[in-house]
C-alpha cells in the first residue's frame, strides 16, 4: 500500500507530468487525470498571462502557451497562491531553444515580473526621509533590475499597439521598479548609480563621502518611497534586491 506521500507525488507526476503510475489507483484513472491535468494546465498558463501581458503578445498565444508549460512542468508552483509564482520565467526564458529569435524576450518578462510584483507587494509606509540610517532595507515593492534591451519602450509599444519610432537596439541599462502613490514606477539607472543604490543595503559599503549626485539620487529614492522601517524602527540589511 502506498503512502500519502507517495500518492501525491504520483498525482503531482500525473497532473503535470503525464506519468501513469496514479492511473492504477484511480477508477477510469487515465479519462479522470486527463480532466484534472487540463484545467489545471490552463489554469497555470492563465495565470502567468495575466502576469505577463507583453510577453504574450510579443510571441502570440500558440507560442505562450506551449513556453508556459514547459515553464510550469518544469518550475510548478511551491504552494497554492500563484501571485508568489513566475519570478523564474525569465530565466527560464533565456534558457528556452524556442525562444532565441526573440533575445529581448526574458528581459520583457524580468520587468514585467517586477512590475508586477511591485504592484501586489504589502501596502506598508514608506521610511521617511528623517528617520533614514545606512544600511537601508528596500519596500517591499522595490526591485532593481539589469537588463540589456530598451523594454520599457518595447513593453509600451507592445501594451499600447503602437510601434512608432520604436527602436529595438541593445541598451544595457538599470531598471529601479517600486510603486509610488498607488502606481508602478520604473526609472532608468546607470551603472554608477545602480551600484550605489545597491550599496544603501549592505554595510560597511561607504569608505569615502559620497558625492553630491549620490546625494541626489539618495534623496530621490527616499521621496519616492523606495524605503522601508525595520520592525525596530530603525534601518538595517536586508536580502539582495538586485537582478
Amino acid at each position: 500500500m502506498p503512502t500519502l506521500r507517495e500518492i501525491q507525488a504520483a498525482m503531482a507526476g500525473a497532473l503535470l507530468h503525464g506519468d501513469r503510475q496514479a492511473e492504477a489507483w484511480i477508477v477510469e484513472g487515465p479519462e479522470r487525470l486527463s480532466i484534472h491535468r487540463n484545467t489545471i494546465e490552463q489554469v497555470l498558463i492563465s495565470a502567468l498571462r495575466l502576469t505577463f501581458p507583453a510577453v504574450g503578445r510579443l510571441v502570440g498565444d500558440a507560442f505562450f502557451e506551449a513556453a508556459a508549460l514547459a515553464f510550469a512542468r518544469r518550475h510548478p508552483p511551491p504552494g497554492g497562491c500563484l501571485n508568489d509564482w513566475g519570478g523564474s520565467l525569465a530565466g527560464f526564458l533565456e534558457r528556452f531553444a524556442p525562444a532565441a529569435p526573440v533575445p529581448y524576450l526574458a528581459d520583457v518578462a524580468r520587468l514585467e515580473w517586477a512590475v508586477f510584483a511591485a504592484a501586489s507587494a504589502a501596502d506598508i509606509p514608506p521610511l521617511e526621509p528623517a528617520r533614514a540610517a545606512l544600511p537601508l532595507r528596500p519596500h517591499p515593492s522595490f526591485s532593481l533590475i539589469a537588463v540589456n534591451w530598451p523594454v520599457q519602450a518595447i513593453r509600451g509599444a507592445v501594451l499600447a499597439e503602437d510601434f512608432h519610432g520604436l527602436r529595438v537596439d541593445p541598451a544595457p541599462r538599470w531598471l529601479a521598479v517600486h510603486r509610488l502613490a498607488g502606481e508602478v514606477a520604473v526609472r532608468p539607472l546607470d551603472a554608477e548609480a545602480a551600484a550605489f543604490t545597491r550599496s544603501l543595503f549592505e554595510t560597511d559599503r561607504f569608505t569615502a563621502e559620497p558625492s553630491p549626485a549620490h546625494l541626489a539620487l539618495l534623496a530621490e529614492h527616499l521621496a519616492a518611497g523606495c524605503f522601508q522601517e525595520t520592525s525596530d524602527g530603525c534601518s538595517g540589511e536586508t536580502s539582495d534586491h538586485s537582478a
